[in-house]
């Protein structure tokens, strides 16, 4: 029509359409069969590796798996409990035996197995303190003591044990600030009893005269004062009485700390000054007078 050609689509036939279908179920299975299929050997390698690399950089190891060097030294190994509880045993025992320095030694190496350990160390501070009270160690004893009180703030027996050795050392300030602990913690008959008797003590201390002591009269000069405490060093002095019985060795020990407490006093000037004042005020109060 009007001269114009019109072009129609080439339609495949019935045979040509049922071979293409049959080519395109063929594709869909290959391809459902390669989805199927495990990756090949090569490209499985090379994920594992990945895999393995980033665990090294990223998760951190357990400690078991965690090794040392063979040429690190052994600064990593901590003593076993069992290990730490023979060598207390072993302390105990000699102490039981009244070996006093195998005891000692024992409590000190046990001290150096858990520093970290503070129940344990407090507990090991109060029995080498034991020991050395024993060796009449009294000074050394206190400090195993206060050891003691500062790993464990509420040691009840170190405080005990403390203000005892502060009774015989007559520092019966330190002993009734002790026993006064000791009694807060446990308020028993015989804790007030002993804090009464050591508040007892520091009064009588307070009421020392210290010319009297020394053997002067209260008029006694500088140089006299001097002169007296020598004297009485010498007649006291510990190492002049180490061949005597242990009794009466205690005993000078003690009259030379009396004297020195004295001198210490009264060859100070300011605090030989608030003495005389104290000593003043005593007597016009007990002379009945209402003020000093």
């Amino acid at each position: 029509m009007f001269g114009k050609k019109i072009r129609t689509a080439n339609k495949p036939t019935a045979e040509t359409q049922a071979v293409l279908d049959k080519l395109q179920r063929v594709k869909r299975k290959m391809k459902e069969e390669e989805m199927q299929r495990p990756p090949p050997a090569k490209k499985q390698k090379q994920h594992l590796s990945h895999v393995q690399s980033f665990q090294a950089k990223f998760v951190r190891q357990p400690p078991s798996v965690l090794t040392m060097p063979p040429s690190a030294p052994d600064v990593c190994e901590q003593p076993t409990a069992s290990g730490l509880a023979q060598k207390n045993k072993e302390a105990d025992t000699a102490f039981a035996e009244s070996k006093w320095e195998v005891a000692y030694e024992a409590y000190t190496e046990a001290l150096s197995m858990d520093p970290l350990n503070t129940r344990t160390n407090a507990i090991l501070y109060c029995s080498r303190a034991a020991v050395l009270l024993k060796q009449d160690k009294l000074d050394e004893a206190v400090e195993d003591y206060t050891k003691a009180i500062e790993l464990q703030a509420k040691y009840l027996k170190a405080y005990q044990r403390r203000a005892k050795c502060y009774m015989e050392q007559e520092n019966y300030e330190a002993a009734v600030r002790d026993y006064s602990k000791v009694l807060e913690m446990k308020n028993t008959t015989e804790n007030k009893r002993l804090l009464q008797n050591a508040q007892l003590e520091l009064n009588k201390t307070r009421r020392k005269d210290n010319y009297s002591i020394l053997g002067l009269q209260k008029t006694a000069g500088e140089y006299e004062i001097r002169k007296s405490y020598r004297k009485l060093a010498l007649l006291f002095h510990p190492d002049r009485h180490m061949n005597a019985s242990h009794a009466k060795r205690k005993e000078q020990e003690r009259k030379f700390k009396i004297v020195g407490a004295a001198y210490a006093v009264l060859s100070d000037t300011k605090k030989k000054q608030q003495y005389d004042n104290a000593q003043r005020c005593s007597r016009r109060y007990q002379a009945g007078r209402d003020r000093c």
